[in-house]
């Protein structure tokens, strides 16, 4: 496992923090809102809210897109030092998807301005990270699982 910070766009990091661990957010979230400078300027925009949306995939073999059905998230939204952060969670779990959204803005704040978030950009870094790795090992699993049912066939001559 690497688990050493690494250098992620916005995008794929908020991939990472919507399949992270929840209690590594909410612990992480925690952590900053003892900060000063977070508590004192942090203003939820949109508090966590929880709906449907719809979930779209696509057919393997055509590569065609086509919504499957619709699943449940939460989103949240908040506002750090004129940065927003923000944060969608498949499920129910407003905590989370609020901690998440803390941790996005967090990671666009400025370190030169802000020095003690030094530290949490290290964090947030090394969590994701962990997801990578924890999903690196999950697929690894389910392919294993699934290898077992992989039907070989000879070609005759």
């Amino acid at each position: 496992m690497s688990a050493q910070p690494i250098a992620i766009s916005r995008d794929r990091r908020a991939e990472l923090l919507a399949a992270a661990q929840p209690e590594a957010i909410q612990q992480l979230a925690s952590r900053a809102l003892e900060l000063s400078s977070v508590s004192d300027s942090l203003v939820v925009t949109k508090a966590p809210e929880t709906g449907l949306i719809m979930m779209q995939v696509r057919e393997p073999v055509c590569k065609e897109r086509f919504y499957l059905a619709e699943v449940v998230a939460t989103r949240a939204e908040v506002l750090l030092h004129d940065q927003t952060g923000w944060a969608i969670r498949m499920g129910t779990d407003r905590p989370t998807a609020l901690g998440a959204a803390i941790l996005d803005a967090i990671c666009e704040v400025p370190t030169d301005e802000f020095v003690e978030y030094v530290e949490l950009h290290r964090s947030i870094a090394e969590l994701c990270a962990q997801t990578i790795d924890d999903q690196a090992e999950a697929k690894a699993a389910e392919w294993n699982e699934i290898s077992k049912t992989i039907v070989n066939f000879e070609a005759l001559e």
